[in-house]
């Protein structure tokens, strides 16, 4: 079974009323005992869940759920027992016991009456354990607690320290925990508080309902980030939908003028068309005019010549005959030719007149019948405009109307006031073509709006594309940095179990907490060749404690093989002698040289004494062993005077 971090201990300093207090745990378990109110809740609720997530509302800090107490009271205290100032640490020791390997997270926090608390978590990870190689004090007889920078300069490369409560909360998940996000370790720790609120007072215990209960009461709530994507999603389809329907209508729309608009620009076409032939055939006519005309002036100019030679004769003419005239003036004939020629001219002159009057008479019958004959004609290509007009403008008026054109509407209603004056049509044909321009212009801006959606609507496409690829690479850096994470614990784990299976090479504790502190602050602030180069320290360091070890065997080796040498001689010795001779001590030695210097005679007692032929070996070798031990069988026999 893979090791699991199990809680060893707690422990809390000046914290509520403890100074100084440690809590044991067997196998990651404890059992509090006592009376109520001798403080256990309130003792266990200060390091579950306030050691794991940091948060330290009131209702956080009550198993009941109860808003009276705050940090703060626990700090500084609260009643008539107030304090000033105050430093507070909390924290909680995880091990592996299999492989002796340690790992501490915890708290400080430091109060001043009248301010917010200052916080700040930490974390000891490189075997460090508090209360024996850290302390949480400076001074070990009045424990004076650490400040937040010099508990950051204690913990070192060994941990980390961080200064807010989500720092903190992601640092205990990623060490100890390992939850994929920080949102999955939040509805972990809401579930260990549902499953912590006492029950006991409703007398339901734990049913399957309530079980249900706390298990949905622990959900994470959506937050607006996870809500946001699919609300994009729906309100992008109410407004696709509502863009569909949209131009589904500006479609029926814009076709229903487009046609009508067609149909007008052919009829429109078709009477253009039609007056270009009129006035063609009317510019050949002229033409023609212009053409006879130059000839007729040219004929004219001839004539005019003529004229003018005739006018000179005639004028020559004229004064022969005035001469003549003023010559027969003189007689009385020429006064009554006079006479005649005058009431011959009065005659012509009536009979001139009568026909004018009667050839005047003779062309306004003419013109008479001609116009009653218009008038009849008139009459019936009015009634047919007038069924034309009429079925135009029922047309037209649906054209209009489909249009929102409101202007045909006031102009027809002046038209119809008064059908035979002419109205001012290219006023309304000019208000007609602005219409239409700015439904052009409509439509132009509709097709712009339309591609604006698209665009947007791609673009809306790319940033979805791009935020979930922003969330894999999240994602991704996230699953790598714990792999990476795992990586360095799986090391470290195997360190720790190979240093205990290994019974030669024996890394000091000192220099496991180094190598682990490099392996856990590689990639930041260590790499591979400072590992490297602190495993070779402690190798060299475990491999010259085994050299000198060796060497010390080696030289106790040499020292009791010169022994065995010298207690084989000494063997041989002693075979080779009838009566060996008991082991002396040198002072015995010095003793025995004193006395044949002073030339007194003695004897040891082995030697004076011999056994009897029938007693067997074995009895003589417990006597004698018997005699050594009592210190006689050397002993010496001198005569009584001396």
């Amino acid at each position: 079974m893979e090791n699991r971090w199990k809680i060893n201990k707690i422990g809390l300093l000046n914290y509520w009323w403890y100074d100084e207090e440690e809590f044991e745990f067997s196998d990651g378990r404890m059992i509090l005992r006592g009376t109520n109110g001798s403080g256990k809740s309130v003792t266990m609720q200060s390091f579950i869940p306030l050691l794991l997530d940091g948060k330290k509302t009131p209702e956080r800090l009550d198993p009941f759920g109860n808003k009276a107490r705050k940090i703060e009271d626990y700090v500084l205290g609260y009643g008539d027992d107030i304090k000033e100032e105050n430093t507070s640490y909390l924290y909680m020791e995880f091990c592996k016991k299999e492989i002796n390997q340690y790992i501490t997270i915890g708290m400080g926090l430091r109060g001043k009456r009248g301010q917010p608390i200052t916080f700040w978590g930490f974390l000891i990870n490189d075997g460090r354990r508090i209360g024996k190689d850290f302390f949480l004090y400076k001074d070990i007889d009045n424990k004076i607690p650490l400040t937040k920078l010099e508990l950051r300069n204690r913990i070192g490369l060994g941990g980390k320290l961080v200064e807010t409560q989500k720092e903190y909360m992601e640092m205990v998940n990623d060490n100890i925990f390992h939850f994929e996000t920080i949102e999955e370790y939040d509805e972990f720790i809401k579930l260990l508080i549902e499953i912590r609120t006492p029950k006991l007072s409703k007398g339901e215990g734990f049913r399957p309902s309530t079980v249900l209960e706390i298990m949905s009461n622990s959900l994470q709530g959506l937050s607006d980030d996870d809500l946001r994507p699919v609300s994009e999603s729906i309100e992008n389809m109410n407004k696709t939908k509502e863009q569909l329907k949209f131009l589904k209508d500006s479609q029926k729309a814009i076709s229903n003028i487009m046609g009508d608009y067609q149909k007008y620009n052919e009829s429109v076409l078709f009477n253009k068309a039609n007056k270009y032939m009129e006035e063609s055939k009317k510019y050949k006519e002229l033409l023609n005019k212009q053409t006879n005309l130059q000839d007729r002036i040219s004929k004219d100019k001839e004539e005019e010549e003529q004229v003018a030679k005739q006018i000179e004769e005639t004028d020559a003419k004229i004064k022969a005959v005035e001469f003549k005239e003023e010559e027969l003036r003189k007689s009385e004939a020429w006064n009554q030719e006079k006479n005649l020629q005058e009431l011959k001219q009065k005659e012509e002159e009536t009979e001139k007149n009568l026909e004018d009057k009667n050839r005047k008479k003779e062309q306004q019958e003419t013109e008479n019948r001609k116009k009653e004959d218009d008038i009849k004609e008139n009459n019936g290509t009015y009634e047919t405009y007038k069924s034309e007009f009429e079925e135009l403008n029922n047309e037209i008026e649906t054209i209009a109307s489909d249009c929102y054109y409101d202007e045909y509407f006031f102009a027809i209603d002046d038209i119809k006031k008064d059908i035979n004056t002419q109205y001012n049509y290219p006023v309304l044909r000019n208000d007609l073509k602005k219409y239409i321009d700015r439904i052009e212009q409509a439509k132009t801006i509709l097709e712009q709006v339309i591609r604006l959606e698209q665009t947007y609507d791609e673009m809306q496409r790319n940033l979805e594309v791009v935020r979930n690829n922003r969330i894999r690479q999240d994602n991704e850096v996230t699953k790598n940095r714990k792999e990476l994470e795992d990586a360095k614990e799986n090391f470290i784990e195997e360190m720790y179990m190979w240093e205990e299976t290994n019974s030669l090479l024996k890394i000091e504790q000192e220099d496991k907490v180094k190598i682990a502190q490099k392996v856990r602050n590689y990639g930041e602030k260590t790499s591979y060749n400072d590992i490297k180069l602190e495993v070779s320290n402690a190798y060299n360091k475990a491999n010259g404690k085994l050299l000198e070890k060796e060497l010390i065997q080696k030289q106790a080796k040499s020292e009791k093989e010169t022994e065995l040498e010298k207690i084989r001689g000494e063997l041989e010795e002693w075979k080779n002698k009838k009566e060996p001779e008991p082991v002396k001590e040198e002072a015995v030695i010095q003793n025995r040289i004193r006395l044949q210097e002073k030339q007194i005679p003695f004897i040891p007692l082995y030697k004076a004494v011999e056994f009897k032929d029938e007693i067997d070996e074995a009895t003589r070798n417990n006597i004698e062993s018997a005699l050594e031990d009592m210190g006689i069988l050397d002993a010496l026999i001198i005569p009584k005077q001396y």
